[in-house]
């Protein structure tokens, strides 16, 4: 379809900027790799358009391996890096920032609309996002609550996104994540009912001479087993090409992450990988590239080798209505322009120069130096598991502070095994140290794997800590047994209860020692020693909060560096950890433990 061009030039400090229409389609869930690998047609469409008008982002670094953070980094050019790492929530913690985008874009004069696959009247998708979400709310104020979420978001139309509900409904579903192997209404795709609306309201709006910005979100490809993206290519070629005809229109086809559950995540390095680097193809028929010039043209075309993220293309399409775009002071760190990729990207911009909220594994060779798996590693290992421990710990007796339990229905974590440890220094007072632990719990013998970062700080004295943490396996299915107040990400849970007492565990082969701490009759010490370290919990016994000092003394240690630790009423802690720092050298420690009252 050939469309007249509409231009308007408005002149800003004598820059030209002009108004193009822009069509966005987000493809949740898929990976650079699985795109190629699953969609050879769509490959193909790619490659069947003219060289000129394909640009083709080979290295896009994930903000994580989540949407929400990714669509943040994208709309609003906001990134948290100051969350507890520990605060999962079921809402965000604030809504996402559209206005930032969109508000910018309609005050240019476009119309917005936002397609999604997911039904508002459930759980997930743009009304939790917005949070608008409020289930005990009749169904009626739960409209006009998302509908003023929308309007505060500058969201001017959802439309057939409403249709969301009714097509799972048919298939007995809420969301169409994992359990259903195919979205179909009346023998078509549900892809192709939202390609095919896209394809008309383009051409309405075009009619009218009507600027827009359009964002579809497919969630076709969230799928555990990695084979449900294999139905986008039965639609997705067409559309393809039929963007390179629309003359007056950006089309930007991405994807957030790869695959974040099943086999190949949790037991692959390269599904670990993919899962940080997803895909942009730019869509730019003939008449918009001579209208954006040679000099933005070829800013694209080379910044197609270098390392980019969504904070750059939140730039580039900010700047296309926004005369002056002004980069705040905390994204200055990434390098980015005020322009985005219409400006060339420094070629020698590394991971630590892109914003990536951790977890998160960079996308670029030798960044991250794969070190050996061996028992040097254990005790880093049961440190992070034994934080993971207390925090569970700490949610569980919050939730149910008449429980004389120290866990709940969400046991224990032990560890089993550890695998894929890797090292990073990007300056030469600190390493981050990335792991994968394997964990099960006393009831449940099945591996759950926990993706954890770990700062090592080399100064005065040796410090250890854990920076953040993530689940590699899926978690959903304990959401029937998790204890009140515990963040599902952490639960492990049967319905079955445990008489064991879950002190005395074995841990990445290491037996727990129980003894009681002094004359204590509350205070029970749990230590775990491996040959390169010893980690030592406390539980307290009594309803009575206590205090521990430490004061830890030795040589060639890493240790943490807490002087002393408030004991609550029946729930575990972790007392201190030392490890040896170079494996030449000998180690040794000296602890001096005194409760407080």
């Amino acid at each position: 379809m050939h469309l007249k061009l509409r231009l308007v030039l408005i002149a800003f400090a004598g820059i030209a900027i002009f108004l193009l229409y822009i069509n966005i389609v987000f493809l949740d869930s898929l990976s650079r790799a699985h795109f190629k690998r699953m969609l050879p047609e769509s490959v193909k469409a790619l490659q069947s358009l003219e060289k000129s008008s394909l640009v083709d982002f080979r290295l896009v670094q994930s903000v994580k391996h989540r949407t929400y953070e990714n669509v943040q980094a994208l709309f609003a050019g906001k990134l948290d890096f100051t969350l507890n790492p520990f605060g999962v929530y079921d809402l965000p913690p604030e809504p996402l920032h559209l206005e930032v985008l969109f508000g910018a874009y309609r005050r240019r004069g476009y119309h917005t609309l936002w397609l999604e696959d997911l039904c508002w009247q459930w759980e997930w998708g743009l009304v939790k996002d917005l949070l608008a979400l409020d289930a005990e709310l009749p169904m009626a104020d739960r409209w006009r609550r998302f509908q003023a979420a929308l309007e505060r978001a500058e969201v001017e139309r959802v439309d057939l996104s409403l249709a969301s509900c009714h097509v799972l409904k048919s298939l007995n579903a809420k969301d169409p994540f994992g359990k259903v192997p195919v979205v179909c209404f009346n023998g078509k795709l549900g892809d192709e009912y939202f390609l095919d609306y896209l394809h008309l309201y383009h051409g309405a709006m075009a009619a009218k001479r009507q600027p827009y910005i359009s964002f579809f979100m497919s969630n076709t490809a969230h799928d555990p087993s990695g084979l449900r993206a294999k139905n986008l290519d039965s639609v997705l070629p067409k559309f393809i090409r039929s963007a390179d005809r629309l003359s007056n229109t950006l089309t930007i086809l991405l994807s957030d992450h790869g695959n974040s559950y099943g086999p190949y995540p949790e037991d692959t390095v390269d599904g670990k990988l993919e899962l940080y680097h997803p895909f942009v193809f730019v869509v730019i028929p003939d008449q918009v590239r001579a209208r954006l010039g040679p000099a933005k043209m070829d800013a694209l075309r080379g910044n197609q080798d270098r390392l980019v993220s969504f904070l750059d293309l939140h730039y580039t399409l900010l700047s296309l209505v926004d005369p002056k775009p002004v980069v705040p002071l905390e994204h200055r760190q990434f390098r980015v322009n005020e322009r985005g990729l219409w400006q060339p990207v420094p070629e020698n911009r590394t991971c630590a120069e892109v914003p990536r909220l951790q977890p998160n594994h960079c996308i670029c060779q030798g960044f991250e130096a794969p070190l050996t798996n061996r028992s040097f590693y254990a005790p880093l290992a049961d440190y992070a598991l034994t934080r993971l421990n207390e925090v569970l710990s700490m949610q569980f007796r919050r939730g149910n502070s008449r429980s004389v339990a120290s866990f709940g229905a969400c046991q224990k974590l032990v560890g089993t095994w550890y695998e894929h440890i890797s090292e990073v220094r990007t300056q030469a007072s600190s390493a981050i140290l990335t792991m994968y632990v394997h964990a099960r719990t006393a009831l449940l013998e099945v591996d759950e794997i926990f993706f954890v970062i770990l700062e090592i700080i080399y100064e005065d004295k040796n410090v250890v800590r854990l920076l953040s943490f993530d689940r590699i396996t899926a978690y959903a299915p304990y959401a029937a047994c998790v204890d009140e107040g515990v963040q599902l990400k952490l639960c492990v849970c049967s319905k079955r209860k445990s008489d064991m007492l879950p002190l005395g565990s074995v841990s990445f082969n290491a037996p727990s020692e129980l003894d009681a701490l002094g004359d204590s009759r509350c205070l029970e010490k749990v230590s775990r020693s491996h040959p390169d370290g010893i980690i030592m919990e406390i539980v307290n016994l009594c309803r009575e909060e206590a205090t521990v000092r430490i004061k830890l003394e030795g040589r060639n240690m890493i240790s943490t560096e807490q002087r002393q630790v408030q004991v609550h009423p029946f729930a575990m802690h972790l007392l201190f950890v030392s490890i040896k720092q170079d494996e030449r050298f000998k180690w040794d420690y000296r602890v001096y433990l005194k409760p407080i009252s």
